[in-house]
């Protein structure tokens, strides 16, 4: 049985930007989510534990709400939805939190159908109202292909109700992502192709297989992909020599088509931009977490009436290296917020090509995720946040 501790906390404004001193195996900022006034940060390795921190908004503030934990390796990924949010784990188990009056309460313990702690079960995992899919590995070996569950909420609980797979699914990283009736999910290397599913009266049935106009064996296109409604959106931050791109698609009357490609003009031979991705309506955001000497930056870009604008480019500062900002990205509305996998403090905004401008600092060698709102005047960092002090 792993065992879960839950706490919920008040913590005064001065201690939401404290960090306590992160060894080197902390991972706090690898995975983001975001929904409303709700944001859930993972850091799978802490001191021989894994831990999912709920911040939630308090007027122009974020403030820690709770923590769950569970073993090593537990909040491995972690998505929101309305009032919930779930994890990842890499011990075969993924976990549904609800918020009521009591605070947050795990809801649901999903077992992964595969025997042994070391079975992946939410590498990657989407949550989309009352739907739930967990992708599933049998062990932790490079040749094991992924396969993708999917878990409805129902009367009496959360259940499986669909089994997914993809054609050419092949032994590699995946991704997915769900909104409304709808799944994309990816896995890569494989031909360069994305899926999309979509519930209806004879259940889960696959509608479409995306592709870049590269795509091919070896490229990672859907390396990352988010859906908000009618739009998908797929990175490849292997195209074009490792500068990266990101592919807009949406759904018409024929289907899904591609409606624009996604680039950063001050891309450089060694930049993953694509490597994250995130949308919410007409809003998108991309990662690049490998850019500006592995600092990384997130872009931001904005939906015209006839194509997709880079509006803003969120920087960590350039006294930062190795920060992996940009490694994880989430979007809800206006607020943005962008993971680390590294070292990261001082950070700075350029916003619409203009001057970078120096934003709020935390010393050297604490872990972070940054949150970003938009203003009549732009994108504008709010805070950033870290694992709080206990």
């Amino acid at each position: 049985m792993v065992s879960l501790l839950f706490t919920c906390f008040s913590i005064s404004a001065a201690d939401t930007k404290a960090a306590d001193a992160a060894p080197p195996t902390d991972a706090f900022g690898q995975s983001v989510a975001i929904s409303g006034s709700t944001i859930v940060i993972s850091d799978e390795n802490h001191n021989g534990k894994g831990y999912a921190y709920v911040f939630t908004r308090d007027g122009a503030s974020w403030r820690p709400a709770a923590q769950e934990s569970g073993l090593n390796g537990y909040a491995w990924n972690v998505v929101t939805s309305g009032s919930n949010f779930a994890v990842g784990t890499l011990y075969g188990r993924a976990y549904v939190y609800t918020a009521g009056v009591q605070g947050w309460q795990r809801t649901a313990d999903l077992k992964s159908p595969y025997e042994g702690d070391k079975s992946y079960f939410g590498d990657p995992i989407a949550f989309s109202g009352s739907t739930l899919l967990v992708a599933g590995e049998p062990n932790d070996e490079p040749s094991s292909a992924t396969q993708f569950f999917v878990f409805t909420d129902g009367s009496t609980g959360w259940a499986k109700t669909a089994e997914l797979s993809e054609a050419d699914t092949a032994p590699g990283e995946t991704s997915a992502a769900a909104s409304g009736t709808s799944i994309v999910i990816s896995s890569e290397p494989h031909n360069g192709r994305a899926h999309v599913f979509t519930d209806g009266p004879k259940g889960w049935v696959q509608t479409a297989e995306l592709g870049g106009p590269d795509a091919r064996q070896g490229y990672d296109f859907g390396a990352a992909v988010a859906i908000s409604g009618d739009t998908i959106v797929a990175g490849d931050p292997d195209e074009s020599k490792g500068r990266g791109r990101a592919y807009v698609f949406t759904k018409t009357a024929e289907g899904w088509r591609q409606s624009a490609e996604l680039q950063t003009l001050d891309a450089a031979g060694t930049d993953q931009f694509g490597s994250a991705v995130a949308v919410s309506g007409p809003t998108i955001v991309v990662g690049d977490d490998d850019s500006e000497g592995q600092r990384g930056t997130a872009y931001v870009f904005a939906e015209t009436a006839d194509s997709w604008k880079q509006v803003a480019e969120l920087n960590p500062s350039a006294t930062i290296a190795n920060s992996g900002f940009g490694t994880a990205v989430a979007i809800s509305g206006t607020t943005i917020v962008v993971g680390t996998e590294g070292n990261s403090g001082c950070g700075e905004l350029s916003i619409n090509g203009g001057a970078s401008q120096p934003v709020d600092c935390d010393p050297p060698g604490s872990y972070g995720a940054y949150v970003y709102s938009e203003t009549a005047s732009g994108w504008h960092e709010v805070t950033d946040l870290h694992r709080p002090n206990k």
